[in-house]
This record gives C-alpha cells, sequence and structure tokens, in this order.
C-alpha cells in the first residue's frame, strides 16, 4: 500500500502530512503474521485521530513506528552504561583515597 493512500485527521479537523517510510521495516507478530511499515505521522497533541485507508480486506494497526522503540532502546541501553562506568568510577576513588591516605 503506498503512503500517499494515507489520510490522518487531527481532532481539530486539520489534515496532517503523512510521510513515506524510506526503509523498509517489518515485524512478525506472535500470531505469525507480518506487519510492514508503510508510513509515518507526527501528532504533536493528544486527542483523537482519524487514519483512513482506503482498501478492504486489510487488516491495518497504527503504533509506535519500529524505529522510535528502537531509539528507545538505544538510550535506555545508554543509561545502564553510563550508570556502571558512575559506579565503577566511583568505587576507583574510594579505593585511590584509602590507598594513597596518609597513616
Amino acid at each position: 500500500m503506498p503512503a500517499d493512500a494515507v489520510t490522518v485527521t487531527a481532532p481539530t479537523g486539520d489534515a496532517l502530512t503523512v510521510i513515506p517510510t524510506t526503509e523498509t521495516v517489518q515485524v512478525t507478530g506472535a500470531d505469525g503474521k507480518t506487519w510492514t511499515e508503510v508510513a509515518h505521522f507526527a501528532i504533536g497533541t493528544s486527542g483523537v485521530f482519524s487514519v483512513k485507508v482506503p482498501s478492504e480486506g486489510s487488516l491495518v494497526a497504527v503504533a509506535p513506528a519500529k524505529s522510535t522503540a528502537g531509539k528507545a532502546v538505544a538510550w535506555i541501553v545508554a543509561i545502564g552504561v553510563g550508570a556502571v562506568l558512575a559506579i565503577i568510577g566511583l568505587i576507583l576513588v574510594v579505593a585511590a583515597r584509602r590507598r594513597y591516605s596518609p597513616r
């Protein structure tokens, strides 16, 4: 399905810009169905949005982009690594103070 076939309307009635996905992102669900990301859009605010896809018999899902989830995971990993490095640094500072402190 081409991205230009998808229309998204904001709660105010304004049409949002629908942007085609630049890379192929596919996910296989627990039921074995393959989901393909075809487009994305930014909502900017909360509310009820209307997503229209002119296709009969197709199953459509609206969810955060897989690429967005990947970025979130990368940030969580970076925070975890930073915490581990901070703990190691603290241990080294304490060890150095004990070793070089006058007795």
